[in-house]
């Protein structure tokens, strides 16, 4: 959606950060790679996933750090927002 890391497609902004959004369906996952020292803020709008192994419901959110890549499971149909910015 908005990057500062030159993402391909996004609005640029002036933060050495990253704004994603996505639509998984249940059953799908997906994955996140981080750069070295980058955290992250996972946001679930919709629906119930699992992040690495944690539990996140509709209207949660979940910290990142010290990940150097995330898998996202989605349980339900669900929208995620995930803001990562340098550490």
């Amino acid at each position: 959606m908005a990057s500062g890391r030159n993402a391909e497609g996004a609005v640029p902004i002036r933060a050495d950060a990253e704004v994603s959004g996505a639509l998984l369906f249940a059953a799908t996952e997906t994955s996140y790679t981080f750069n070295r020292g980058d955290v992250g803020y996972l946001v679930a709008a919709t629906g119930e996933l699992e992040v690495n192994g944690v539990s996140v419901l509709a209207h949660e959110g979940l910290v990142i750090k010290n990940e150097s890549e995330i898998v996202i499971k989605a349980y339900q149909d669900s929208e995620i927002l995930l803001v990562v910015s340098a550490g």
